[in-house]
């Protein structure tokens, strides 16, 4: 993870730089399995680097990583998280599409309306698991 605030700055620094082709390239894999080396190779990144920079964008609630399960504990039957931006209407700008675009592609149209239900699921989980 990050070690001190100067290493917080410079990536906050490195991501405003090029940040909204991240947050491009981020909203357009929305609801799917995370996979660092397609969002590092258009920046020619390591795929440890974007790693540290999706955190950052995960630490300021633009994006999240979900971790597959599984009903039985002891299977997981893929490891790969799936990344949601935590906004689909900052999605639906980032890439450009209105209703029209979205009626138009399901497969996108289902990416961006699995994010508020994985939402919803999430706090509904987390207010069972507090009381």
């Amino acid at each position: 993870m990050l070690r001190n605030r100067h290493t917080d700055f410079h990536l906050a620094e490195q991501i405003l730089s090029f940040g909204r082709k991240l947050l491009f390239l981020a909203a357009s894999q929305t609801a799917r399995l995370f996979n660092s080396a397609d969002l590092a190779s258009p920046f020619s990144l390591s795929r440890p680097t974007i790693r540290e920079y999706l955190a950052v964008l995960e630490q300021i609630f633009l994006i999240e990583q979900l971790q597959l399960w599984h009903n039985n504990l002891l299977i997981r039957l893929i490891k790969t998280p799936k990344m949601h931006m935590s906004d689909s209407d900052l999605a639906c700008a980032l890439l450009g599409v209105n209703s029209g675009a979205l009626w138009q592609d399901k497969t996108l149209l289902g990416q961006l309306l699995e994010n508020p239900y994985i939402k919803n699921y999430a706090n509904r989980l987390i207010g069972i698991m507090k009381i």
